[in-house]
């Protein structure tokens, strides 16, 4: 099990998610991603504010 984490608003998603694909691929080595996670309950994000949603999270299986 593999833990990756970005903690901020600078990269989307989207970004961190595909950084995580071309890491796999240059590593040559397949990864599954089982979550994708962010901020609990106790850190909420503004929805007109994409950089308020600055933590992510995936935990993958790396093969």
């Amino acid at each position: 099990i593999f833990l990756t984490c970005s903690c901020t608003g600078l990269v989307s998603e989207e970004q961190f998610l595909d950084m995580l694909r071309r890491a796999a691929f240059y590593a040559n080595r397949s990864v599954q991603v089982i979550k994708v996670s962010g901020a609990g309950p106790d850190h909420p994000w503004l929805a007109n504010v994409p950089e308020s949603r600055y933590l992510k999270a995936a935990f993958c299986r790396v093969e």
